[in-house]
């Protein structure tokens, strides 16, 4: 008869060996977080590209002598992995050591987004759902993070101003890079579009980013009442208007629809709905306007590392908030049921750049 009990020689050697590949990624994501806590990336950086030795850089960041050899490990690891590198520092009494510089990757750990994105990815709020899956799967919750908090990710950053302002800047920021890629490298989308509606576009920073690249097309931000309420709309340099509504009820007209990230909170049949929304919007437009997707579309022949980070997005999506990220035969099929007949996939650095027409 068969045995099932794992051969100790390969099974069990290969799930030691999976957990070994597995567990030390979130230790680095923790040695990077402690380091930029104690402030070493900055410090390094104020020497502005000299070597800083062991003992200055304990200087610098006011430790505790004793702390000298920890410090030397910690800084060891992150060396290795690539956040510094080592250059010999000449000191006063000649004696050369290593020291230690920034690498072109980790100047970015000087940035206050890096902290913000750290704390987010790190945040307790966001860890704990991923204690509740499996009760998740049995249960009838409708995410992990409602059985880990009872309530939903957007009722909970509604209570929680520190989460939700911390998220808005993540989400601001990329919004930022993403739009910069697609304006540079893709303008063209924008041929023929006198007028705009980013629909869940928060506080603005997609629209007001548009606006100053091409200036002739009139951008509204349709949101929530309650988000648009808290824009100071005061602050804005560019002219952007802001239309309270729900995407789900209705969108406001216009040339071109704009939905940045949005469909991936969704399931299917909610992303239909907002679709064919988006078509009565732009059907006013003679010959047809046209819908912009900004989201993920996985590709299972891209790089390994993209890959990765989409389906663990994936994942994560489902975990936050039952929604998902899509193949193309994904999209292709909700396109079609939301009666659009033609559609454009353009990769980006990191989401995709989708056209629909009617």
């Amino acid at each position: 008869m068969a045995s099932n009990t794992p051969d100790s020689a390969s099974e069990v050697f290969q799930f030691q060996a999976l957990m070994v590949e597995t567990i030390p990624k979130f230790h680095k994501l923790m040695a990077i977080k402690c380091a930029m806590e104690l402030g070493i990336p900055r410090a390094i950086n104020r020497w502005q590209g000299k070597p800083i030795s062991l003992h200055q850089l304990m200087s610098e960041l006011e430790l505790p002598s004793a702390r000298a050899p920890y410090l030397a490990r910690l800084m060891r690891l992150l060396t290795h992995m690539g956040c510094f590198a080592n250059k010999p520092v000449q000191e006063e009494e000649e004696e050369e050591e290593e020291g230690y510089v920034l690498t072109p990757s980790a100047l970015c750990l000087c940035e206050d987004l890096a902290s913000h994105i750290m704390d987010f990815a790190l945040n307790q709020a966001l860890l704990e759902p991923w204690f509740h899956m499996s009760s998740w799967f049995r249960g009838h919750a409708p995410t992990a993070f409602h059985a880990a908090h009872g309530m939903g990710i957007w009722e909970f950053a509604g209570r929680n101003p520190e989460f939700n302002d911390t998220f808005n800047k993540i989400m601001s920021n990329e919004s930022r890079r993403t739009v910069d890629e697609m304006v540079e490298k893709h303008g063209a989308v924008f041929d023929g579009v006198g007028s705009l509606v980013d629909a869940g576009g928060g506080d603005g920073t997609v629209a007001r980013d548009i606006v100053r690249a091409f200036p002739h097309v009139k951008c509204s931000v349709f949101d929530l009442p309650h988000v648009v309420a808290a824009v100071d709309q005061q602050q804005s340099d560019v002219p952007v208007g802001y239309i309270p509504g729900n995407m789900f009820e209705s969108i406001p007209s216009a040339d071109a629809v704009l939905l940045k990230k949005i469909l991936h909170d969704y399931e299917d049949g909610d992303c239909i709905k907002i679709l064919k929304l988006c078509k009565e919007a732009i059907s006013n437009k003679e010959g047809g306007g046209k819908v912009i997707i900004l989201d993920v579309v996985v590709n299972k022949k891209d790089t390994f590392v993209k890959t990765d980070f989409h389906l663990l997005l994936d994942v994560q999506m489902m975990a936050l908030v039952a929604g998902k990220e899509r193949e193309e035969h994904e999209w292709q099929k909700i396109f079609n049921e939301a009666g659009f007949t033609s559609y454009k996939i353009t990769p980006l650095t990191d989401l995709s750049l989708i056209e629909l027409k009617i």
